[in-house]
Protein backbone atom coordinates (compact mmCIF):
# COMPACT_ATOMS: atom_id res chain seq x y z
CA UNK A 1 0.00 0.00 0.00
CA UNK A 2 1.32 3.38 -1.02
CA UNK A 3 1.20 6.10 1.67
CA UNK A 4 0.30 9.59 0.34
CA UNK A 5 3.00 12.23 0.69
CA UNK A 6 2.56 15.49 2.54
CA UNK A 7 2.03 17.56 -0.66
CA UNK A 8 -0.64 15.11 -1.84
CA UNK A 9 -2.40 15.24 1.54
CA UNK A 10 -2.23 19.05 1.55
CA UNK A 11 -3.76 19.14 -1.95
CA UNK A 12 -6.54 16.78 -0.91
CA UNK A 13 -7.26 18.88 2.18
CA UNK A 14 -7.41 22.06 0.13
CA UNK A 15 -9.75 20.42 -2.40
CA UNK A 16 -12.01 19.27 0.44
CA UNK A 17 -12.18 22.76 1.92
CA UNK A 18 -12.97 24.35 -1.46
CA UNK A 19 -15.63 21.77 -2.22
CA UNK A 20 -17.21 22.15 1.22
CA UNK A 21 -17.32 25.95 0.93
CA UNK A 22 -18.87 25.74 -2.55
CA UNK A 23 -21.54 23.36 -1.25
CA UNK A 24 -22.17 25.57 1.77
CA UNK A 25 -22.71 28.64 -0.44
CA UNK A 26 -25.31 26.74 -2.47
CA UNK A 27 -26.93 25.13 0.56
CA UNK A 28 -27.21 28.40 2.47
CA UNK A 29 -29.35 29.64 -0.38
CA UNK A 30 -29.53 32.70 -2.49
CA UNK A 31 -30.20 36.32 -1.86
CA UNK A 32 -33.72 35.75 -3.24
CA UNK A 33 -36.14 35.45 -0.36
CA UNK A 34 -39.89 35.02 -0.08
CA UNK A 35 -39.56 37.05 3.14
CA UNK A 36 -38.52 40.03 1.01
CA UNK A 37 -41.57 39.44 -1.20
CA UNK A 38 -43.79 39.38 1.89
CA UNK A 39 -42.45 42.86 2.73
CA UNK A 40 -43.37 44.20 -0.74
CA UNK A 41 -46.49 46.41 -0.95
CA UNK A 42 -47.82 44.26 -3.82
CA UNK A 43 -47.81 41.07 -1.74
CA UNK A 44 -50.78 42.34 0.29
CA UNK A 45 -52.97 41.83 -2.79
CA UNK A 46 -51.42 38.58 -4.04
CA UNK A 47 -51.42 34.86 -3.35
CA UNK A 48 -49.07 32.08 -4.31
CA UNK A 49 -45.99 34.27 -4.47
CA UNK A 50 -42.73 32.60 -5.43
CA UNK A 51 -39.22 34.02 -5.44
CA UNK A 52 -36.42 32.11 -7.18
CA UNK A 53 -32.96 32.81 -8.53
CA UNK A 54 -33.22 34.38 -11.97
CA UNK A 55 -31.68 32.58 -14.90
CA UNK A 56 -31.93 35.74 -17.02
CA UNK A 57 -29.98 38.03 -14.70
CA UNK A 58 -28.15 38.17 -11.39
CA UNK A 59 -31.33 38.73 -9.41
CA UNK A 60 -34.65 37.16 -8.58
CA UNK A 61 -37.70 36.01 -10.51
CA UNK A 62 -40.89 36.92 -8.66
CA UNK A 63 -44.33 35.63 -9.59
CA UNK A 64 -47.78 35.73 -8.01
CA UNK A 65 -51.47 36.04 -8.83
CA UNK A 66 -53.05 39.23 -7.55
CA UNK A 67 -56.45 40.85 -7.14
CA UNK A 68 -57.25 44.46 -6.24
CA UNK A 69 -60.78 45.78 -5.70
CA UNK A 70 -61.33 49.53 -5.42
CA UNK A 71 -64.07 52.11 -5.81
CA UNK A 72 -64.08 54.88 -8.37
CA UNK A 73 -66.28 57.65 -9.71
CA UNK A 74 -68.32 60.28 -7.92
CA UNK A 75 -68.70 59.22 -4.31
CA UNK A 76 -67.14 55.84 -5.11
CA UNK A 77 -70.38 54.65 -6.67
CA UNK A 78 -68.68 52.10 -8.92
CA UNK A 79 -66.12 49.45 -8.17
CA UNK A 80 -63.55 47.56 -10.18
CA UNK A 81 -61.57 44.41 -9.55
CA UNK A 82 -58.30 44.02 -11.40
CA UNK A 83 -56.32 40.79 -11.44
CA UNK A 84 -52.76 41.58 -12.48
CA UNK A 85 -50.07 38.95 -12.36
CA UNK A 86 -46.63 39.56 -10.98
CA UNK A 87 -44.00 38.15 -13.29
CA UNK A 88 -40.82 40.16 -12.84
CA UNK A 89 -37.07 39.67 -12.85
CA UNK A 90 -35.59 42.17 -10.42
CA UNK A 91 -32.39 42.88 -8.52
CA UNK A 92 -32.11 41.15 -5.13
CA UNK A 93 -32.66 44.38 -3.21
CA UNK A 94 -35.75 45.33 -5.26
CA UNK A 95 -37.97 42.38 -4.32
CA UNK A 96 -39.47 44.26 -1.38
CA UNK A 97 -40.10 47.33 -3.59
CA UNK A 98 -42.60 45.65 -5.94
CA UNK A 99 -45.91 47.50 -6.13
CA UNK A 100 -49.09 47.20 -8.15
CA UNK A 101 -49.69 50.38 -10.11
CA UNK A 102 -53.18 51.23 -11.32
CA UNK A 103 -53.77 53.59 -14.21
CA UNK A 104 -57.09 55.33 -14.80
CA UNK A 105 -58.71 55.21 -18.21
CA UNK A 106 -57.32 57.67 -20.73
CA UNK A 107 -60.25 59.64 -22.15
CA UNK A 108 -58.37 60.57 -25.30
CA UNK A 109 -57.31 57.11 -26.40
CA UNK A 110 -59.21 54.88 -28.79
CA UNK A 111 -58.48 51.98 -26.45
CA UNK A 112 -60.42 53.79 -23.73
CA UNK A 113 -63.48 54.06 -25.96
CA UNK A 114 -63.47 50.32 -26.51
CA UNK A 115 -62.87 49.60 -22.83
CA UNK A 116 -65.41 52.15 -21.67
CA UNK A 117 -68.14 50.39 -23.63
CA UNK A 118 -67.32 47.05 -22.06
CA UNK A 119 -65.96 47.91 -18.62
CA UNK A 120 -64.24 50.36 -16.36
CA UNK A 121 -61.02 50.90 -18.35
CA UNK A 122 -58.61 50.86 -15.42
CA UNK A 123 -55.42 48.86 -15.88
CA UNK A 124 -52.98 47.40 -13.37
CA UNK A 125 -49.36 46.41 -13.67
CA UNK A 126 -46.75 45.17 -11.23
CA UNK A 127 -43.46 47.09 -11.23
CA UNK A 128 -40.67 48.16 -8.96
CA UNK A 129 -41.66 51.32 -7.08
CA UNK A 130 -42.39 54.07 -7.89
CA UNK A 131 -45.43 54.01 -10.15
CA UNK A 132 -45.35 56.05 -13.34
CA UNK A 133 -46.92 59.50 -13.47
CA UNK A 134 -50.71 59.32 -13.52
CA UNK A 135 -50.75 55.90 -11.85
CA UNK A 136 -51.61 55.13 -8.23
CA UNK A 137 -50.49 52.27 -6.04
CA UNK A 138 -53.03 49.58 -5.23
CA UNK A 139 -53.10 50.85 -1.63
CA UNK A 140 -53.92 54.40 -2.79
CA UNK A 141 -56.66 53.08 -5.11
CA UNK A 142 -58.21 51.04 -2.31
CA UNK A 143 -58.04 54.14 -0.06
CA UNK A 144 -60.17 56.09 -2.57
CA UNK A 145 -57.68 57.62 -5.02
CA UNK A 146 -60.16 57.30 -7.90
CA UNK A 147 -63.28 58.34 -5.98
CA UNK A 148 -64.27 61.95 -6.24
Amino acid sequence: MKVPTKPVLAGLALASVLLASANMATAEGSECSVDDWNDAPASEYCTGGTVTDSHAMDGCDVSASCSVTFEYGPGGQDSATLTPSVSLSVEHDEVDDIVICIAPPQATSAAFSALNNSGHGYTARARVSPCNGGEATAAAAVDGQFSN
